[in-house]
């Protein structure tokens, strides 16, 4: 019998820490769980929005997706004099006769800037949006995306409260076509939870900027802390700035009304990509809950797989393997699961056991890569 340390055998070491990462992980799921659900008992801001809004995209070479955009925002149940839309072409070729196609009858002000040709990226183009806006509310959202004529007036409303910072609004991928295309949407509506739950029970750990809105006074004084250098992260790292400044200032709009819908990627190897560049800016989080919950998702599902592996050595018992199994898929399926009554389009359960049984490998596959931190976006190369 091979022994450890302190004479233990080294499979009742193996059980022990696998055991503990996997129960963590479990436990961290059931409390993201238990958020989502007070997220559900959260009142929403009643009556007239008091506030001015200044919606601001930041737009390179969206020719396909900019006049379904303005079109939404063209028929927004919302007064046009406290409205602007501003659209900011960070080095895209064709904006202009995209504008001038739905201009005539856009009944909200709409400017289109151009970004200065010294700077360039998605953070560059909303922080130059952000000065040059009129209103003291910011809302900003993606290109690829559309919503409903009550999206902005659900998220106006949130800022009748004054201590409110910053609020997250919720977003989902359009209903697939495909087989992979459902572990895409599935993959994405757990993170959008886990950021929503998670704010809920004030440990704010993840947003993102299709929907989100914030105090421009707000945005100005904390841009700095956005890590410019890095492509990505224009939304996580402004909650993060915000939190360690407001703790009590992210809301999250629980509503319907206020959710955003955004493209899926279209091939595996996109979806690889968005991944990638999403998980290399986690090399740079300092916030102690995000680095807790990155860190037990990445523990959890690398514990998986390693009891797959020792299992087939005959280091762990296949029955062992099979509980800790049961014990991961069954938090996971529990956590998606709860957020079917608030989606539009529902995930097919069949569905969720089998994606859960996938996704340690995806995670570890994902999160492989994105040390290296290589990716394409938006036709730019970066390292």
């Amino acid at each position: 019998m091979v022994t450890g340390a302190l004479g233990f055998p080294v499979s009742q070491w193996l059980t022990f820490l696998l055991f503990t990462a996997i129960v963590c992980y479990a436990a961290v799921f059931v409390w993201l769980r238990w958020g989502w659900y007070l997220l559900g008992k959260t009142s929403i801001c009643a009556g007239a929005p008091a506030g001015s809004v200044s919606v601001v995209v930041a737009v390179r070479n969206e020719e396909a997706n900019l006049f379904r955009l303005l079109s939404c925002l063209a028929v927004q149940d919302f007064p046009a004099d406290r409205m602007e839309i501003i659209l900011v072409d960070d080095h895209s070729d064709r904006l202009v006769q995209e504008h001038k196609r739905v201009q005539g009858y856009l009944p909200h002000a709409l400017r289109v800037l151009r970004l200065p040709q010294a700077v360039g990226g998605k953070k560059q183009a909303l922080l130059y949006g952000a000065r040059l806006a009129k209103n003291e509310i910011l809302l900003f959202t993606d290109a690829d995306c559309w919503f409903g004529t009550l999206w902005v007036k659900r998220q106006v409303e949130m800022f009748t409260d004054d201590r409110l910072q910053l609020s997250i609004g919720l977003v989902d991928y359009e209903y697939p076509e495909k087989l992979a295309g459902h572990f895409f949407r599935i993959d994405f509506r757990a993170l959008v939870m886990a950021g929503a739950a998670s704010a809920r029970l004030g440990h704010a750990t993840l947003c993102n900027g299709a929907n989100l809105a914030v105090r421009r006074s707000v945005y100005l004084e904390e841009h700095l802390a956005l890590k410019h250098e890095l492509p990505s992260g224009d939304d996580v790292f402004l909650l993060h700035a915000i939190k360690g400044k407001f703790p009590k200032g992210i809301a999250v709009l629980y509503h319907s009304e206020g959710m955003v819908q955004t493209a899926a990627p279209q091939t595996v190897n996109e979806f690889l990509n968005q991944r990638i560049r999403w998980g290399a800016k986690a090399r740079y989080y300092t916030d102690r809950d995000s680095l807790i919950l990155t860190w037990t998702v990445l523990a959890g599902n690398t514990g998986l797989l390693a009891a797959v592996g020792v299992t087939c050595f005959g280091l762990l018992p296949a029955g062992t393997m099979g509980l800790l199994l049961g014990i991961k898929i069954t938090a996971d399926i529990l956590f998606v699961d709860a957020g079917r009554w608030f989606f539009s389009k529902r995930i097919p359960f069949w569905m969720l056991p089998f994606f859960a049984s996938l996704y340690p490998l995806y995670v570890v596959v994902a999160a492989g890569t994105a040390v290296a931190g290589r990716y394409q976006w938006k036709g730019r190369q970066f390292d």
